[in-house]
């Protein structure tokens, strides 16, 4: 469903360039959860822009489907692939309700029954009727996401890349986001990309990952690789031990070098 070939995005000109993905290559399979893991500013999110069409200025190249796509897309890319982002409080418009957001993806597309539609996605992402006529200000951290995920299944997409769903919400609707989500890649025979930085939430959704470092990928395991310890990269097992928890002596041994 996607291919990535020795994609490539600098920000800046000249000796102040920045490489903030280095070469990246990975597959992801129809139906399939590829997670990407690393820590802030490894160039996770970055990527994510790029295979959305956010960001043009990229080097390599993206398969979608079997088709090659340049930095603009088609109306049709946007129909077929969708972005959650990380922040609920900053991805919904204050002063739009929920059915304005949900219906404005719907209209730019020209697509028909736009209210049932509307009625049809609350109800998957577990939000009732109501729900249309509030604002976000209204809204837990949590509905305000159920809200985001469901802008994105109005268009009824193949994919869709996730950008830390749940890192801003707290502990306690984690857990309820990300069973949503993999409810929906089930009933709807939906493709993910997960970024994280958080090895709890890549073993609950993924079926296999690429730990990424300054930009570049280093190593690709299998979720039974990972829950089984058999990861090869030292920095690999450094952040899985690091997300397990605060650890003094791995601190120290980090602090230290």
């Amino acid at each position: 469903m996607i291919r990535v070939e020795q994609l490539t995005v600098r920000f800046g000109q000249g000796a102040s360039a920045i490489t903030a993905v280095d070469g990246v290559s990975f597959d992801v399979a129809a139906g399939e959860v590829f997670g990407l893991v690393g820590e802030s500013g490894c160039g996770k999110s970055t990527i994510l822009r790029a295979l959305s069409g956010l960001s043009q200025t990229w080097e390599g190249a993206i398969t979608i489907a079997g088709a090659a796509v340049g930095p603009k897309r088609s109306r049709a890319f946007y129909k077929a692939v969708q972005m959650v982002f990380q922040d609920p409080y900053g991805s919904l418009h204050p002063k739009h309700t929920v059915e304005t957001t949900l219906a404005e993806p719907a209209i730019v597309h020209a697509l028909d029954d736009i209210s049932g539609r509307i009625d049809r996605v609350l109800g998957q992402v577990g939000l009732a009727r109501q729900f249309r006529f509030r604002y976000p200000h209204q809204l837990s951290g949590g509905q305000r996401q159920r809200v985001a995920i469901a802008r994105a299944l109005i268009l009824e997409p193949k994919i869709l890349l996730l950008d830390e769903p749940t890192s801003a919400l707290d502990v306690s609707v984690q857990a309820e986001v990300l069973n949503l989500l993999t409810d929906l890649r089930q009933s709807a025979g939906l493709t993910y990309i997960l970024v994280s930085h958080d090895f709890g939430v890549i073993a609950h959704m993924c079926d296999r990952l690429a730990v990424m470092n300054h930009g570049r990928i280093l190593e690709y395991l299998a979720l039974d690789d990972l829950l089984n310890d058999r990861m090869a990269d030292p920095y690999t097992r450094r952040l899985y031990a690091a997300s397990a928890g605060y650890d003094r002596a791995l601190a120290r041994a980090e602090a230290e070098g």
